[in-house]
This record gives C-alpha cells, structure tokens and sequence, in this order.
C-alpha cells in the first residue's frame, strides 16, 4: 500500500492535531485549537526530509521530500472537511513563513487573508 493516510481525532474538545502518514511515516500535520465554533490553526507542516528504509535492503535509508506535492492542499482540504463535520462555522490563523506563496496558496482554498497575514475561512453550517 503506497497511499497518503489522514488519521483523525476521534474527538475535538479543546486541541487536536489532524496527521498524513506515507507507508507508516509522517507526512505533515495539523494543529487546531477549539474555541465553541470557531477553530484556529495554530500549525501546518509537510515535511521535507523522512528518513525511510528502502523496502528490500532495510538497513538502507533514503531521504523522502513531501512538499510542493500537493500534500499542504489535501491536508488543508482535510482540516476543513473535519471542522466541518464538527460544526465548526470558522477558521481562522495566521499565514508565517513564505508569504509571497503561502498568501495565494490559503485564497485558492477559500480563506481571505488580510494586510497582517490572518488567514479566514466562513464556512457553511
């Protein structure tokens, strides 16, 4: 099996973190933070360097890069899916890191971003 795997939390009090496993290994994540209807995303990351052994010479590794695979989207996809199966109305955060990038990346998925790099998302109830 070689396929993208997205566990969710089985419940969604306060914190909760949404995880992408390849084969086993980690991918990226999210970390959300609960407050009544509104979710904010406190962390997203794919990673860049997983360490992985080769499947027939184990004690050989190589290096897998996940970003600018299209794994950001689909997990970001996924955390919106999620908030929206929990009754979740909003989300909300702030853009950090590559701005020029990330800016256009969160208004392809919907979000308004404004001149202090908060990212926003209305969803529909």
């Amino acid at each position: 099996m070689n396929e993208i795997y997205t566990k969710y939390p089985e419940s969604f009090d306060r914190y909760t973190t949404i995880r992408m496993t390849h084969n086993g290994f980690p991918v990226g994540y999210a970390r959300l933070i609960r407050e009544e209807n509104v979710v904010t995303i406190a962390d997203m990351f794919i990673y860049d360097r997983v360490k992985q052994p080769v499947k027939f010479l184990p004690w050989f590794k190589i290096y897998r890069n996940y970003r600018n695979r299209g794994h950001g989207s689909q997990l970001l996809n996924n955390v919106i899916n999620y908030c929206m199966k929990q009754g979740i109305l909003e989300i909300i955060g702030v853009a950090k890191g590559e701005l020029a990038a990330l800016k256009p990346w969160y208004m392809r998925h919907g979000f308004n971003v404004n001149e202090n790099n908060e990212i926003y998302l209305k969803l529909n109830a």
